[in-house]
């Protein structure tokens, strides 16, 4: 399925489901609790926290899915995981305390692959939900899937290749400005920049 296919596809669902049909719901929850759970577990929760997020988000989604609104710049997908990245951030904040992600070891001093320290995603969201909202989907466009182009995400947000990468660069620049006092967050920005 072209990515064109599956941008009609998702707006297609995103209307189904505003006007209640059950089989929409269940096509939402095929097709997204499976990334949900990836996306999780990518950021180092464990699998029973991953498969309950994904389940709580699925249904936080399907019922507010009547305050997504279609826009020229918008996609039913960014709004989607828009929505993810604040369960993640709930979820730290309520796990804080609790969990030993709390007692996390210093960036510099954790292997590859272990989980980030709560506190610096928090930081990060915070930041994240500063940006317009068409740097809001960039930033989570680029980073829930990996493996997406800046062509595809110029393609989604309706900006040319080049103006996304540029776009892409600048928050990151905006970000790094904005954690500059913060060694963790400093690194953080200049890994993803050296990801790109």
């Amino acid at each position: 399925m072209s990515r064109d296919d599956q941008l009609e596809l998702l707006k297609t669902l995103a209307e189904r489901m505003k006007q209640r049909e059950e089989e929409a719901f269940q096509q939402f929850a095929d097709i997204f609790a499976p990334r949900f759970r990836s996306f999780f577990r990518k950021q180092g929760i464990s699998a029973g926290y991953a498969d309950d997020l994904a389940v709580s988000c699925v249904t936080d989604i399907a019922l507010k899915v009547d305050k997504y609104e279609s826009k020229e710049k918008s996609t039913f997908e960014a709004w989607v995981f828009t929505l993810v990245w604040n369960a993640l951030a709930d979820w730290f904040r309520r796990e804080k305390g609790s969990d030993p992600l709390s007692e996390t070891l210093a960036i510099e001093e954790r292997e590859e692959g272990s989980p980030p320290d709560p506190q610096m995603i928090l930081v990060i969201r915070a930041a994240i939900q500063e940006l317009s909202a068409i740097d809001q989907q960039i930033i989570a466009l680029k980073y829930e899937r990996n493996e997406i182009t800046f062509a595809e995400i110029g393609k989604i947000i309706g900006l040319t290749e080049i103006n996304a990468r540029v776009r892409h660069n600048r928050i990151l620049k905006r970000l790094e400005r904005k954690f500059r006092d913060d060694p963790r967050l400093t690194r953080f920005i200049q890994r993803a920049t050296r990801k790109e």
